[in-house]
């Protein structure tokens, strides 16, 4: 399995930190920097939202650059994780 890397484009359009992933959250951008902070996150980019225990997860202080696209991109947490999202286009 190979992974593509994905440079960021230089326009930076916006910085969300969202405290309540109690629910699945969709996120808006093109490409998407997203940090899981004092928990795990789990996203979908198939337009159907994660559950606390299905989707792609990412640890608790890493960090996930996402190419979103035409996709809608959701996210949750079953843990009390805070999401810390840059947003480009």
């Amino acid at each position: 399995m190979s992974i593509e890397r994905i440079e960021a484009p230089r326009h930076v359009c916006g910085y969300l930190q969202i405290t309540d992933l109690s629910t699945a959250q969709p996120l808006p951008g093109n490409v998407i920097d997203l940090q899981a902070e004092d928990g795990t996150i789990r996203f979908r980019l198939d337009g159907v939202a994660p559950t606390a225990t299905v989707g792609m997860l990412i640890p608790e202080g890493e960090t996930r650059r996402i190419l979103v696209g035409e996709n809608t991109l959701q996210i949750i947490s079953g843990d009390g994780a805070t999401a810390s999202v840059h947003r480009y286009r």
